[in-house]
This record gives structure tokens, sequence and C-alpha cells, in this order.
């Protein structure tokens, strides 16, 4: 379509039209049913397109030749003649190309082919108008938005995500926890010692620790300060995203969060190394 050219284009739309011998016969309204052919709305009960073209212009089905023809004129004097640079140093071929319109409606029968091309070559180039009409009301609508919008001084922030939560499991010798009880809070350098001497470390949400705990066997033992056994520690972290699913102790100890509470969740002893297959070992 783009190697056709606008003249073509426009040649082939004129002659698809003219083949509709109404547009000969017509005394009043050609130009409105030239337009209603185009837009394939001739036996539409929809006649939105060729509304918004012909209502702006006062093209009705009724209108006369004349009126049909002051119509090309301005269509004529607007794309041909009014937008030329030169237009100023041409003010006699402006009036004689303005009233060329109007002269081709008072021609002859001889002429009735030629009327008729004029008619067709318009409602062709006022097909446009509809986009132009639609963009129109589309920019007005806009800034009608724009102006109910109400007026915002900064863009609020979005709401911080909320934490999530993570249980931190480690196996150590018991003469490393024997001086904690559960519910205490550890610190960030306590945490990172306790990691330092575990043997296993699990770091997951803690609802999948309390279910890994159903598989240890746990014995609630004096827990000796000069024993080797092995004592299963869980420490809660409120906000502990950072740690889930690490497999290196090194990752962990440098994504722990230093203003946050470690609180110990559970402390028993080991009676076996039974439900540590999903655990990390050192």
């Amino acid at each position: 379509m783009a190697n056709k050219g606008i003249k073509k284009i426009y040649g082939q739309v004129i002659e698809e039209v003219y083949k509709d011998h109404q547009i000969q016969s017509l005394r009043r309204g050609r130009l409105y049913k030239v337009i209603q052919i185009i837009l394939r709305e001739e036996y539409s009960e929809n006649q939105e397109k060729t509304q918004a073209i012909c209502s702006p212009l006062g093209i009705t089905p009724n209108s006369h030749e004349d009126d049909d023809y002051k119509v090309i004129k301005d269509l004529a004097e607007t794309f041909f003649i009014d937008k030329q640079p030169f237009a100023e140093n041409l003010k006699p071929v402006k009036n004689m190309l303005s009233n060329a319109a109007i002269q081709v409606g008072k021609m002859g029968q001889q002429l009735t082919d030629n009327k008729v091309e004029w008619i067709l070559l318009a409602g062709c180039a006022l097909v446009g108008v509809f986009f132009c009409v639609q963009y129109l009301n589309d920019a007005k609508q806009r800034n009608i938005e724009q102006q109910q919008k109400p007026k915002q001084v900064g863009r609020s922030p979005s709401p911080p995500s909320p934490p999530i939560s993570a249980a931190l499991c480690l196996i150590v010798p018991a003469k490393i926890v024997s001086s904690l009880q559960v519910d205490s809070v550890l610190s960030a350098s306590d945490v990172e010692h306790l990691i330092n001497n575990t043997s296993y470390f699990l770091c997951t949400t803690p609802k999948a620790a309390n279910q890994n705990e159903q598989n240890l066997e746990l014995i609630n033992d004096y827990i000796s300060p000069d024993g080797q056994r092995e004592v299963y520690l869980r420490i809660d972290i409120n906000d502990g995203q950072d740690l889930i699913d690490k497999k290196i102790t090194y990752t962990l100890k440098t994504n722990l969060p230093n203003n946050e509470k470690f609180i110990i969740k559970k402390l028993a002893c080991l009676k076996n190394l039974s439900g540590l297959a999903v655990f990390n070992r050192i």
C-alpha cells in the first residue's frame, strides 16, 4: 500500500465508489453519501463515524450541491492555498482556486462526471476528519481527567514489605551452649560464635523448622559445660529472609542483621543423629 501513492489510492477509491449509481442520481446529500460509503456505514444503523465527520462541517443527507461545494472550497483553501508559503504573493490565484469548486457546481449536465469526481475526492480527504475529531475528543478528555486528578505534592512512598521470619537451626557441642536457655536473646556476634562451632546447620522458615523437628530425637537432659553431647539449638529471627536456604556458614555470618534480636526458640540434646539428612554438614 505504501508504494501506491496517495493519487493512485484515491483513484482506486473513486473508481469503486463511482460504481454506485446512486451517487450520480442523487440531488441532495451527495457528499454525505460518499462519506457513508467509504466508511462502510451506508447500511449501518450506527452512523457514528459519518456523524463525527459531517456534523461539525454541516454536511447532511439533505445538503444541496452548493453546500457540498462550499465544503470543498474550504478544503481546497485549507490544504492547497492557505498553507502555501507564497500564498500572500498569489492572491489572484488564491481567489481563482477558491471559487473553482463553486463553479463546478454550476456547470452543465455535460460535466456531471467531473462534478461527481470532485465530490468523491473530497469524500476521500474528509474521511480523515473522523480521526482528527477523535484525537481532539481524546485530548479534551485527558485535560478534564488531569484537572480532576488531585494534586500531589510528592509521591507517597510505597509501604515497606513485611519482614520474613527465619529459623536458624544449629547442632553444637554442649559445652558451647551450657549457659544458654530458651527465650534468651542473643546478639549478632553471639550467633556468629555459635555458627563457628556448629557441625550441622540449616536456615529455613519457622514452619519448615517445625516439620524438621518432628524427625529429630530430642531429650531434655541437663546440658553440662563439660559435656561433648550434640545439642540442637534453634534461633528464630524476625527479619531473616536473607538467611533462608544459605548453604555456607560464611554466607550466613555475613548476612546476619546487626540490629535484629536473635531469640532462642528451642534447646535440647540429641539422642542420635537421625533426622539430620536435610541439614548442611560442615
